[in-house]
């Protein structure tokens, strides 16, 4: 559609093309943590898994909480997105609010004690990657829309529209592309 105007950038919001069929971005909502000279890294913010944290990681006995796909890259990793801060040490800053990583024992205790909720951190398997150029070279190709959009959906639990939805909060030529079908030749 070529209608992205934005450049990537760390804190950024890539949103799939409707016509992207790929198997682990078609209608992705993707926030990036990392982008510069070496590559960009980010994580799928709208494929739940089937499966709880409980489940995937067996440290959270009864945390129900939702575990996220973040990509085709890493999977046999877990990777955490959280508002907490110097709370847990060693994490970063992706911008302001908004932090990866950090030490695991510290958020294990957080969590297993109920001071911090899943609205607090939001876990990720697996996480997308980009070599050096790769993504702009996407973006121009159209596979992409970059955008800016607040933090609130990094942590919503109502992922299922949720690319839909960015796009219709955009307005103009983006709430067209959110009706777009899944299978145009169903249309």
């Amino acid at each position: 559609m070529g209608i992205s105007k934005l450049d990537p950038r760390k804190g950024r919001f890539l949103l799939a093309d409707p016509c992207l069929d790929e198997m682990h971005f078609s209608r992705s909502v993707i926030f990036l943590t990392e982008h510069g000279k070496e590559g960009s890294v980010g994580f799928v913010l709208n494929k739940e898994m089937d499966v709880s944290l409980s489940q995937a990681v067996p440290d959270f006995k009864g945390k129900n909480w939702p575990v996220y796909m973040g990509g085709p890259v890493g999977k046999n990793n877990m990777y955490y997105l959280h508002t907490l801060g110097a709370d847990i040490p060693q994490s970063l800053e992706i911008v302001p609010g908004i932090f990866f990583g950090g030490e695991y024992r510290v958020l294990r205790e957080m969590i297993l004690d109920n001071v911090i909720g899943p609205g607090d951190v939001r876990f990720f398997i697996g996480y997308s990657g980009w070599s050096a150029g790769q993504l702009e070279r996407e973006i121009a190709d159209e596979s992409w829309i970059v955008t800016k959009m607040g933090g609130k959906h990094l942590f919503s639990f109502d992922t299922e529209d949720l690319w839909a939805r960015i796009l219709r909060e955009l307005g103009g030529d983006y709430s067209i592309i959110a009706n777009f079908p899944i299978d145009p030749s169903l249309n």
